[in-house]
């Protein structure tokens, strides 16, 4: 761990989050984003600035690991946080439900008849992570099976690079229809 003082740490890290958004760099490939870090690593406000406080050969590990993959995940928390539990359960089935409790990215939701829903949140790229989230976490909490009747499954994936196409999206879908899972997407 690098010990910066608490103002560059601060400083440093706006001015990549204010970077990262101009750029869109939840949106991008790898190769852009790798040609993005090559340019935070030579500014004078970013790597130059962190280079007075750590050895040149960690700066690009520091922005990658510590700056930028804090943001990527605060950029898809919110993406989560955009939509409701509640309206999407609404919106896939129908029915009103109440958040019975959430916790390590899945949600579980309960109709007044006791129907339970079980949502998970993950990434478009690793949808299939998102489900086994969701199989593991039910088969752990067998109260959630009521009159042999299994949870629905909802899937909430946030779209984190741009190269995402239709076609893609549609075969996600096809896949989770086929074992009764539901999905819904959004962007980061």
């Amino acid at each position: 761990m690098v010990n910066l003082p608490k103002e560059v740490r601060e400083e440093v890290k706006a001015e990549i989050f204010k970077r990262a958004d101009e750029y869109d760099y939840s949106k991008r490939s790898r190769s852009d984003n790798g040609r993005f870090m090559d340019t935070l690593v030579d500014d004078s406000k970013i790597g130059k600035r962190l280079q007075e406080h750590m050895e040149p050969a960690k700066v690009r590990t520091y922005i990658k690991d510590g700056v930028l993959h804090q943001y990527t995940t605060e950029q898809r928390n919110r993406a989560f946080v955009s939509q409701c539990p509640k309206d999407l359960i609404k919106k896939h089935y129908n029915v009103e439900t109440s958040v019975l409790s959430e916790q390590d990215g899945i949600i579980v939701c309960a109709t007044p008849e006791s129907e339970i829903f079980v949502i998970s949140r993950g990434t478009v790229l690793k949808w299939e992570t998102a489900v086994r989230k969701a199989l593991d976490f039910i088969t752990k909490n067998n109260r959630l099976i009521i009159r042999d009747e299994k949870p629905a499954i909802i899937l909430q994936l946030v779209t984190t690079k741009a190269d995402m196409t239709g076609a893609d999206y549609k075969q996600i879908e096809s896949a989770l229809n086929m074992i009764d899972i539901k999905v819904s997407f959004s962007d980061a």
